[in-house]
């Protein structure tokens, strides 16, 4: 174990160390540097990782322009995510999404430098944005080459992130919404507490102040026996109403963002669940049970997924198939709701792979 963890941690680094040298070698890439070398040749090389930063360089800015800036930022993020984590989900995948990143920004960059009135600098999408750009312009006509780039790029974002396009869109605006309703509920809490400062202050003077009066014409006052000041029955009633804030105080909760994150686990995504329960129609149709999955309620330990079988199929067919399905579904064992109360349907309760308590903030 000790072994593959130290591979592991090698080869991450040296994917890191690759995209660092890439990034380097970009940012002092000089036009007169070799392969592509205008005159007058530089001898030696300007470039700071020597002939073969200056060589990866113009072949990367010749191909694919500025986007070689991209393109060693997704080496370099690879290298930190296999160094963060022993095993990246379908790498294969996100490894497409960055390979059609590319080849969506490389071509945006060359319209908006051949057809756009917008200065940018020389070999802004190389080549390939060059040619793309044309030949799409050709075919589909800027707004069409424009739409069709656009949806290239999205997609490899999500295939990057591994989220849907609506859960990012969500998350982003929770994100935001969190930290603009964090900074208000800071403010108000801030100022309600300057308030009361202000009046425990007054409070104080005028009780000082009334203490001050009855000292000066005090009688003095033999104490009773300690049996005698006991605390009577109503004493904690009236010790509970001090805590209570009299009204018109404004008081605010406290924002959720006290309570810790929600421990997400790939096995709980929604796509997860899904995939479940077209295992789980598959599995019925092996042994002739036509049934559709109708709704699924997911719990912290427990999944249930309600099916509504074809007409004429016999409920105790579902229950001598509990043990095929949960060999089906690689569950210990599953549990047939047969039917459901105030329903038409069955439901088939499957242990969850991960099971999470529930925690506060949930």
């Amino acid at each position: 174990m000790q072994k593959t963890r130290v591979f592991h941690s090698a080869y991450s680094m040296i994917i890191f160390t690759i995209g660092i040298f890439i990034l380097i070698s970009i940012v002092t890439f000089s036009p007169n540097d070799p392969p592509f070398a205008d005159y007058p040749v530089n001898s030696p090389v300007q470039n700071y990782c020597g002939k073969i930063g200056a060589g990866i360089s113009g072949y990367l800015i010749t191909c694919i322009g500025i986007t070689s800036y991209v393109f060693a930022f997704l080496i370099g993020a690879l290298g930190v995510a296999l160094f963060l984590k022993e095993r990246i989900e379908i790498l294969w995948v996100r490894i497409l999404g960055g390979v059609l990143l590319i080849f969506s920004v490389s071509p945006i960059l060359g319209i908006l430098d051949n057809f756009a009135n917008i200065k940018l600098p020389l070999e802004t999408g190389g080549i390939i944005g060059m040619i793309a750009s044309f030949r799409l312009a050709e075919y589909l006509g800027i707004p069409g080459a424009c739409i069709l780039l656009a949806t290239g790029f999205f997609i490899s974002i999500t295939l990057i992130s591994n989220k849907s396009l609506d859960s990012s869109i969500g998350w982003a605006y929770r994100k935001i919404k969190k930290m603009f309703i964090t900074r208000t509920l800071l403010a108000d809490n801030t100022q309600s507490l300057f308030d009361m400062d202000l009046e425990g202050g007054t409070n104080v003077v005028e009780e000082s102040t009334l203490e001050e009066e009855e000292n000066a014409g005090a009688v003095t006052v033999v104490p009773k026996s300690y049996v005698e000041r006991k605390p009577r029955k109503k004493e904690p009633a009236i010790k509970a109403s001090k805590h209570v804030l009299p009204k018109g105080k404004g008081y605010v909760l406290p924002p959720i963002s006290l309570l810790d994150e929600l421990t997400k686990h790939k096995f709980d995504s929604d796509e997860h669940i899904m995939e479940k329960a077209s295992i789980l129609k598959e599995a019925l149709a092996q042994f002739k049970v036509i049934a559709e999955v109708v709704g699924m309620e997911k719990g912290p330990s427990v999944t249930m997924y309600e099916l509504e079988l074809a007409p004429g199929t016999k409920v105790g067919k579902i229950s001598n198939l509990h043990d095929d399905i949960a060999i089906a579904l690689k569950a210990p064992s599953v549990r047939v709701v047969a039917p459901i109360q105030g329903k038409s349907t069955i439901g088939i309760e499957v242990p969850n792979t991960h099971r999470k308590p529930v925690q506060m903030r949930q």
